[in-house]
């Protein structure tokens, strides 16, 4: 009877030794796999990216460019996103959204279908305080949208971005928000 359990102990001992050894052996190989991964990944790659894709493939969840103006730019005329002077509409910003409230003509067609929302746009203040490159970087409708670059366009010209004493191109955001009234 001793012999059978010897035996069955004996047996249960070698398959615990071998599961520990399989163990023991992922645990190694994983441990190599993920050192493996980790150098690969880290490093850049040595071959440059593909060029980007043609317009009909465009992402459809990226920014709509409105108003198509150059905005090739020479080493002097670089697109600043943060100054020392923000550019601003004459009055301040509260003056702008007062001018866009008393101005907005909520379009019918979304008014009547409930749409209410925000539309964010990004333009280039030039050195002028004339705008360029209006895109529209989140979208509402395409009656909002297009009443929310009307507007945009509507209004006098603003006061530039100022870097180092000069004046400078800022890209710059606003939101423009639908609200029905209640």
């Amino acid at each position: 009877m001793e012999t059978g359990n010897t035996e069955r102990q004996t047996c249960q001992s070698s398959i615990f030794d071998t599961i520990k050894f399989l163990i023991m052996k992922n645990s190694f190989l994983i441990l190599v796999l993920l050192i493996a991964f980790i150098t690969t990944h880290g490093q850049q790659p040595t071959t440059p990216p593909p060029p980007p894709l043609p317009a009909k493939h465009a992402d459809p969840d990226a920014a709509i460019v409105v108003d198509g103006t150059d905005t090739t730019t020479s080493k002097n005329d670089k697109i600043f996103t943060a100054v020392e002077h923000e550019p601003e509409y004459p009055g301040g910003m509260m003056k702008f959204y007062q001018y866009i409230h008393e101005n907005l003509k909520y379009p019918e067609k979304a008014k009547n279908s409930g749409i209410e929302g925000r539309v964010i746009l990004g333009f280039i203040v030039e050195k002028d305080g004339s705008f360029s490159d209006i895109v529209i970087n989140r979208g509402l409708s395409r009656e909002c949208d297009a009443e929310a670059v009307r507007l945009l366009k509507s209004t006098e010209k603003w006061n530039p971005g100022v870097q180092n004493g000069h004046l400078v191109r800022v890209m710059y955001n606003v939101i423009i928000t639908f609200k029905t009234p209640e």
